[in-house]
């Protein structure tokens, strides 16, 4: 079982979503949850948090290294 039914039967406090491949013309919205999400520009998905709204957070802002700089591996 996936998608928003998952969701909601898990009431789940933080879900992370990961390989979303939302562009940024589509904002993500989830009635419970506060949403925090980046989308990458090239290959590849992006990344979602949802945080229920009857908790606290704060999002912080991180550095984030060009595309050129790939790891090493």
């Amino acid at each position: 079982m996936t998608g928003p039914y998952n969701i909601k039967i898990t009431n789940a406090h933080i879900i992370l979503l990961s390989e979303t491949f939302w562009n940024d013309n589509f904002i993500p919205k989830f009635s419970a949850y506060h949403t925090h999400y980046l989308n990458r520009q090239n290959q590849g998905g992006g990344v979602t948090i949802l945080i229920k709204k009857n908790k606290q957070a704060t999002p912080l802002t991180l550095y984030q290294p060009p595309e050129k700089w790939k790891p090493s591996g």
